[in-house]
């Protein structure tokens, strides 16, 4: 929080400490050595007083921010990496992560609700929700990976050619958000291409992100009365020169 974005003394009241239990599960394996590598593990966190950035309406004013607590909620899911060589010069490698988030006890400010009101009677006025049971504010499905070509080429060089892409699924900006209230998902696919000496200081590489030129956002905040997404960079097609001494 900023000091110019507070206002009245209710949104510097002191939050409590976080705390977390957490249990995790989780293997490593070659299944097939040098050729399929798997990495998983299974996680489940118990939270008590969750901290996070909520809201506070001021009357005649608006929302701002304010550090509250959540009185109880938890976060489960599972992960894995994967490396896979299927044919010679081929590499696979794909992250995948699953996960899902609950408020058990928590009320708060319904900032879609507060808002509505606004516009139908122009007066700013708190309107809580109880959000237990409602999904927490993550993206539920996150998936990035990578294809790449290696091969020896004049016999001193090594050449890589490959692809790369990223997905996450939709986000709530605040509790229990839709629509407006949320980040759209959204998946980028990138490219490039390397070359470096077997043995040598040197590596040149020419690459390109967001080759689709998608539009999308990568956060999300609120200043005074606004809420507003952060976008993610366009296309963009560069090169790199690395020096190892």
């Amino acid at each position: 929080m900023t000091a110019n974005n507070t206002v009245v003394q209710g949104q510097l009241d002191p939050f409590k400490p976080e705390t977390v239990l957490a249990y995790e599960l989780g293997f490593k394996a070659d299944i097939i050595p040098n050729r399929f590598r798997l990495n998983a593990a299974a996680f489940y966190y118990d939270y008590h007083d969750q901290q996070y950035l909520g809201s506070y309406v001021v009357p005649g004013y608006g929302p701002l921010g304010r550090f509250d607590n959540i009185p109880k909620s938890e976060i489960w899911g599972v992960e894995f990496n994967t490396e896979i060589n299927p044919v010679r010069h081929v590499y696979l490698m794909q992250n995948f992560g699953f996960l899902r988030s609950k408020y058990q006890k928590f009320q708060a400010i319904n900032a879609a609700a507060v808002n509505a009101q606004y516009q139908q009677t122009g007066i700013w006025a708190p309107i809580y929700t109880d959000y237990a049971g409602t999904e927490g504010m993550n993206p539920k499905l996150t998936l990035n990976g990578s294809g790449d070509y290696r091969l020896t080429f004049l016999r001193r060089y090594e050449g890589e050619a490959g692809v790369d892409w990223n997905f996450r699924s939709a986000q709530s900006m605040v509790p229990g958000g839709t629509g407006n209230y949320q980040l759209p998902a959204y998946f980028l696919l990138g490219a490039h291409i390397t070359v470096h000496p077997l043995k040598g200081p040197w590596t040149a590489t020419v690459y390109a992100s967001n080759i689709l030129n998608r539009e999308y956002f990568t956060t999300s905040s609120q200043s005074t009365t606004t809420y507003f997404r952060i976008p993610g960079p366009p296309r963009f097609i560069g090169g790199r020169i690395g020096l190892t001494y």
